[in-house]
C-alpha cells in the first residue's frame, strides 16, 4: 500500500523537475512499452486510403482521412495529466510542489486558457511536434466542457481508440475503447494506465487512490448544477461532505483558495471498488471534491473532505482530461 497525504502546507515527496517547457522532453520509450497488439489492429479516422503515419514523434499525416494503427501514435488526442507532468510544471510554474489546486490560469487571463497550455505542454512532452489543438476537458459558467473538443474521434498515446463521436464520448467509460486494459483505468500522456503511474500500483483499489480527475461537469459534459451535481453520481448520497456546493469550477479555475460552497466536480480514471458502485463509473462526473486548495491524497480514505478542502482530498492530485480538437 503506497501512502502519501499531503496538503498545501506540506512538502510533496521530490518530484524531478521535467524539462517540459525548456527542452520538451519526450516519454516515448515507456510509451512503447505499453502498446498492447503491436500494430496488429488499424482505425480509420475518415475515408480509406489515406496516408498511414509510421507512428514517429511530430508525424501528423497533414491529412483528415489517415490511418490510425494501434502501437502508432499520430492519432494521439486524449490523455489525463500525470502527477509527475503536472506538478513539474507547478513547480517551475509557482514553486508549488502541492500541484495547481483550482487555479489553472498559469499566467494567462483566465482558467481555460491556462488549463490548454498546461495540456499542450504535457503533450509536447510526451510527443514533441504532434502539432495538436489541446483543449482542458473543463467546463465554466460561459462554456460546457463537451462543447470545447471538437468531434471526434479521440485516441490515446498508443492510437488505441477511445471514443469515435460525442455520444460515444459522454457514457459512462468512454464508448470506443476496444483494449480492455484501459476501459476502466484510462491512459495518460504516455499511454500508461493511470491506476498504474504510482510506484507498485497494478490492481485497482489495493494501492494508490489517484482517480479523482476535475471536471466541473455532470455526466454529460456540462457545467454543473444543484440537481445534476448533487451526490456522487448514480443516486448515491454525499461526495460534497453533506456541505452546499455552489461552485462546482473553483470560480471557473482560477482560485485555489478553500471557500465554502466551492467544491469542484470531479469524475473516476478508474471505477470505485472495481466498477462495483455503480455511478461511480463514470470518467466525467462522480462527487465533488474538498475544495480548491492545491495538495494530494493517494491514501483510500473515503469521500472528499471540505474540512481538508484540497482538490486531492478523496483521492486524487488535482488532475485534468486533455483532448485534441482533432487527431489528424
Amino acid at each position: 500500500m503506497i501512502s502519501h497525504r499531503r496538503n498545501a502546507s506540506q512538502t510533496l515527496l521530490a518530484i524531478p523537475v521535467l524539462c517540459l517547457r525548456l527542452l520538451g522532453c519526450s516519454s516515448d520509450d515507456g510509451a512503447s512499452s505499453n502498446a498492447t497488439g503491436g500494430s496488429a489492429a488499424a482505425y480509420n479516422g475518415g475515408a480509406t486510403g489515406g496516408p498511414t503515419s509510421a507512428g514517429g514523434a511530430g508525424n501528423r499525416g497533414g491529412a483528415a482521412n489517415q490511418t490510425c494503427t494501434i502501437g502508432d501514435s499520430n492519432c494521439f488526442s486524449f490523455f489525463v495529466a500525470s502527477r509527475t507532468r503536472l506538478f513539474a510544471l507547478a513547480q517551475a510554474f509557482n514553486g508549488s510542489t502541492s500541484g495547481w489546486g483550482g487555479d489553472f490560469r498559469y499566467g494567462t487571463g483566465n482558467g481555460l486558457t491556462g488549463a490548454d497550455q498546461i495540456c499542450t505542454e504535457i503533450a509536447e512532452a510526451s510527443l514533441p511536434g504532434n502539432g495538436k489543438t489541446w483543449r482542458a476537458f473543463l467546463s465554466t459558467s460561459t462554456v460546457n466542457a463537451i462543447d470545447r473538443v471538437g468531434a471526434g474521434p479521440w485516441y490515446d498515446r498508443l492510437n488505441r481508440p477511445i471514443a469515435s463521436n460525442l455520444t460515444e464520448l459522454v457514457e459512462a467509460r468512454p464508448g470506443g475503447i476496444t483494449d480492455a486494459t484501459i476501459l476502466n483505468n484510462l491512459p495518460n500522456e504516455d499511454g500508461t494506465p493511470h491506476h498504474n503511474e504510482e510506484a507498485g500500483c497494478s490492481n485497482l483499489n489495493q494501492c494508490a487512490d489517484n482517480h479523482d480527475i476535475l471536471t466541473g461537469s455532470d455526466t454529460d459534459g456540462r457545467l454543473c448544477t444543484s440537481s445534476t451535481c448533487s451526490g456522487m453520481g448514480g443516486g448515491m448520497p454525499g461526495g460534497g461532505g453533506g456541505t452546499t456546493v455552489t461552485d462546482w469550477t473553483c470560480s471557473d479555475w482560477t482560485s485555489a483558495a478553500k471557500t465554502p460552497g466551492s467544491q469542484p466536480r470531479v469524475g473516476h480514471t478508474w471505477p470505485t471498488g472495481g466498477g462495483s458502485m455503480g455511478g461511480g463509473d463514470d470518467w466525467i462526473s462522480v462527487l465533488n471534491e474538498g475544495g480548491c486548495l492545491p495538495g494530494y491524497n493517494l491514501e483510500q480514505t473515503g469521500a472528499a473532505d471540505p474540512n481538508v478542502g484540497t482538490v486531492g482530498s478523496g483521492g486524487g492530485y488535482g488532475a485534468i482530461y486533455c483532448l485534441a480538437t482533432s487527431p489528424y
